[in-house]
């Protein structure tokens, strides 16, 4: 940071603590209120008044009382009628020319309405041009307006942590929903892939060991191998398939293995190119790593998904390295449409990554190339 950006939001800093805008709060603003015109009319009428007095103390006191409590009330009614009126208009908190231009208004009116009340006293005029009447306002204005800056500030923060609290909140609400919908997709296509390819595999299955009753016994027997066979081929390939959409297993099968399996399952319309460093494919193959290839593949997983439906691609690349620093660093590119950086929304799959990639410890971002786009995520080994 620079220092004329220091120095320009230092100067910020104390032109907000000192114009505000501080927030409106209209019981904080008429206890100031309220200390503030106690102590000046207790320095005109109370026990030792610069405008002497004629009633008795116990009759001021109870005038003094009603003056502190009452009086402030002449000021902030106009005060919560403009905010009543502003949030029916906006949200959006107010800037500081218009805060001071709110409460020169509402002074304006309150001087207006206090000289109409009190123009026909008799003790008004000696009130007004008694010489320590200003110096009083200012000495009692002066810590009044202090504790209401600090206070006001504090309010402010709070107001700013807790909106940053409830978006961060509301992102977490929605990142949850994404992420049942996408464990819902995931359980969908498995539901599908069994339906549609086990459940017909079984059913040839079945129809061909019941055309085996009608032949004679070497014909039987080959047509059962044959189902027997067909059997091992669904258990071991069509069954296994589906099992690893749901979870890949990594501590039988290595990552690489995974990967081009699930890579195979866009074949023919989108070949996927897997790299990947010998020294990472050693480290990734440790059982104590399981959790962290598991959470490459799913990013993986994530990634060829929305290259695929998104960005219309025909080649992915996936490059797993292991850094100097001991971090992986894994870049997926494709060559689709792409999209621009602003117009980036997240979604169910971007969601799914993050997760990922903060379980990781990681960092990640996706950016569009002169092809398509590029995902990259960082995080440490151990």
């Amino acid at each position: 940071m620079t220092a004329s950006s220091r120095a320009s939001r230092v100067g910020r800093a104390i032109r907000q603590f000192v114009l505000g805008p501080w927030p409106l709060h209209v019981g904080a603003l008429w206890t100031f209120l309220s200390v503030m015109i106690l102590g000046v009319t207790w320095r005109l009428f109370g026990a030792q008044p610069m405008i002497e007095q004629q009633d008795p103390l116990g009759s001021r006191v109870i005038g003094i009382l009603a003056v502190g409590i009452l009086v402030p009330g002449v000021l902030l009614v106009p005060l919560i009628i403009y905010r009543l009126i502003r949030r029916r208009i906006t949200q959006r908190p107010p800037k500081w020319p218009e805060y001071l231009l709110a409460l020169a208004l509402a002074s304006v009116i309150c001087a207006i309405l206090m000289n109409l009340l009190l123009r026909n006293s008799d003790n008004y005029q000696d009130i007004l041009n008694n010489p320590r009447l200003i110096d009083t306002a200012v000495r009692i204005f002066i810590p009044v307006w202090f504790i209401n800056a600090v206070i006001g500030t504090v309010f402010a923060r709070i107001n700013k942590e807790a909106t940053a609290a409830k978006d961060a909140l509301q992102v977490v609400v929605a990142q949850r929903r994404l992420l049942l919908e996408s464990e819902e997709r995931v359980r969908g296509q498995v539901a599908s892939y069994l339906h549609d390819r086990v459940q017909t595999d079984l059913v040839s299955i079945g129809l061909r060991i019941r055309a085996a009753y009608s032949l004679d016994a070497d014909q039987m027997r080959a047509e059962l191998d044959g189902a027997l066979d067909e059997l091992e081929r669904v258990r071991s390939t069509e069954v296994r398939k589906a099992s690893r959409q749901l979870s890949p297993t990594l501590g039988h099968v290595t990552l690489v293995t995974a990967l081009r399996e699930l890579a195979d399952a866009y074949l023919p319309g989108m070949r996927v190119t897997i790299v990947e460093s010998d020294v990472l494919s050693a480290r990734l193959r440790d059982q104590n790593e399981i959790s962290r290839a598991t959470g490459i593949y799913r990013i993986c997983e994530q990634g060829l998904l929305n290259a695929a439906i998104h960005g219309r691609s025909s080649e992915c690349l996936i490059q797993l390295t292991r850094t100097s620093l001991d971090e992986v660093t894994l870049v997926l590119s494709d060559n689709g449409v792409g999209m621009q950086a602003e117009s980036l929304q997240p979604g169910m799959g971007t969601t799914v990554i993050s997760a990922w990639v903060e379980a990781l410890g990681g960092q990640w971002s996706l950016q569009p190339a002169s092809s398509g786009m590029t995902l990259i995520a960082t995080f440490p080994c151990a």
